[in-house]
């Protein structure tokens, strides 16, 4: 996927692992990706499906802007639904 931020920069996680994803999981879906990884394990004894586990559990995508740190929130339909920039008042 590749989005371009309102500040410009050009975001793409085609390159994986990288420093613009991120995931966002409740504490409940905390617990529905541990049981999934739970019952792998004692089915295969290993975890082989992360990817697969974290869509399941429901796990929010984001892409945070390297250049701006606006925050691009990637809806169901693999586009971007929100994008949050942070409050100037509550800069460090």
């Amino acid at each position: 996927m590749k989005v371009v931020c309102k500040c410009g920069f050009v975001m793409s996680d085609s390159g994986s692992p990288n420093d613009m994803e991120h995931l966002l999981i409740s504490d409940r879906q905390v617990e529905v990706l541990q049981d999934l990884v739970d019952s792998e394990v004692a089915a295969d004894g290993e975890v082989q499906m992360w990817p697969e586990h974290w869509e399941e559990s429901g796990a929010t995508e984001i892409l945070k802007c390297e250049q701006c740190g606006r925050l691009h929130v990637i809806g169901s339909d693999g586009r971007v639904s929100h994008v949050y920039i942070r409050d100037p008042d509550t800069e460090p």
